[in-house]
């Protein structure tokens, strides 16, 4: 790493991300300096960390259970299938952007992009992420950190038992977004913040309807700055219906989002995005 990083910042930006308070510390061994991510909530020896390091040209991130994680494993493959279509999500994306994800389960190699068939017996697991080429010196440590090794931790945290909380479309339209933490108890923590960051890493923080980016026109301040719209309003969902964070959602700006809701049912983003060209053209 070209300094070292700001351990507040990255705690920060995760808690931010992903709803979840961690704690992090910084390590080296054989290998030179790495970054620990830690669920604050959970024993770290029955919990996992999450190790990000960087190498010659090269990042690697990986998924360390605790010695005494048997129990946590168990859970994470019986986990329901929406909670493995959140894991399969994260990791469609990361494979997309380039990084080389290996899995197994009971030491046998399985694709992290389709988990749901698999046994659900799991007694260990491992998974790892790798980024070649990858120069650290390009961008901040904070920002690869988050990146990279945030994504893996929401991998792990997919599978975890964490409690489904309902935002409806009309509070986010007044002014709460979507993924607003929630603490439920020890160890359970409302979803929608990690279906937000999901959706923000398949489609970006840039408005689909009118292009508006918070970061470019704001700075660190507006950076990652969006408001995330169900396409389908979860009023209509059917009780058993597994949300695809990167088809069933959609980033955009708090005026679109407004505007979007200003009809029952709401207006489709391609619908809003006519309106809108129509002004430009006829002011």
């Amino acid at each position: 790493m070209n300094r070292t990083p700001d351990i507040d910042r990255i705690e920060g930006i995760l808690l931010d991300h992903y709803g979840i308070p961690v704690k992090t510390r910084n390590g080296s061994n054989s290998e030179g300096p790495y970054i620990d991510i830690i669920p604050e909530d959970l024993d770290e020896r029955e919990g996992f960390i999450i190790r990000v390091q960087t190498g010659w040209r090269s990042l690697k991130a990986s998924f360390i259970p605790g010695n005494f994680s048997a129990h946590l494993l168990k859970t994470m493959g019986t986990a329901d299938k929406e909670k493995k279509k959140l894991f399969e999500t994260f990791a469609g994306v990361l494979s997309q952007a380039g990084a080389a994800l290996v899995m197994k389960i009971n030491d046998y190699p399985v694709n992290p992009c389709s988990i749901t068939d698999i046994s659900s017996d799991w007694n260990h697991m491992s998974l790892n992420l790798s980024l070649v080429p990858f120069d650290p010196a390009l961008s901040d440590p904070e920002d690869f950190i988050t990146k990279w090794g945030g994504q893996l931790f929401a991998m792990i945290v997919s599978l975890l038992p964490l409690e489904e909380v309902i935002i409806d479309d009309n509070e986010i339209s007044t002014g709460m977004p979507e993924g607003a933490l929630t603490r439920i108890e020890v160890n359970r923590y409302e979803r929608s913040p990690l279906n937000r960051s999901a959706c923000i890493a398949g489609r970006g923080c840039v408005c689909e309807v009118c292009g508006f980016d918070f970061g470019e026109v704001y700075g660190s301040c507006g950076k990652g700055f969006i408001h995330i719209h169900h396409i389908v309003p979860v009023s209509q969902l059917g009780d058993n219906y597994i949300i695809d964070p990167v088809k069933d959602l959609v980033p955009v700006c708090p005026n679109c989002h407004a505007m979007l809701h200003t009809v029952n049912p709401p207006l489709s983003v391609e619908e809003l995005k006519k309106i809108i060209g129509r002004m430009i053209i006829d002011p």
